[in-house]
């Protein structure tokens, strides 16, 4: 709903769990593109405050811890696969 000051132009007004959910997409997108523990973990992070920005709705809080938990998973699984290549590589 655009919201108008006394001398400012209509002006829409941002919904933040909206924008939260852009910003979410990007960064699975990022992910993608470049699938590193950092990107994992932006992605984890824009879930959790999505989880804490949901708390009217506990079922889409519940699945966006979910989903973050699952994400930090993959952060772990990134870092052992590095620690693990560079471990190969001191050996070679």
């Amino acid at each position: 709903m655009p919201v108008s000051g006394n001398d400012s132009p209509l002006v829409p007004v941002a919904n933040p769990l909206m924008s939260l959910a852009g910003a979410t997409l990007f960064a699975m997108t990022r992910y993608v593109e470049c699938p590193c523990a950092e990107n994992a973990a932006l992605v984890a992070r824009h879930l959790e405050c999505a989880a804490e920005q949901n708390v009217g709705d506990a079922h889409l809080a519940d699945l966006c811890s979910a989903l973050a938990f699952r994400w930090r998973g993959r952060i772990m699984q990134q870092l052992t696969e590095q620690l693990i290549a560079q471990q190969f590589d001191r050996a070679h």
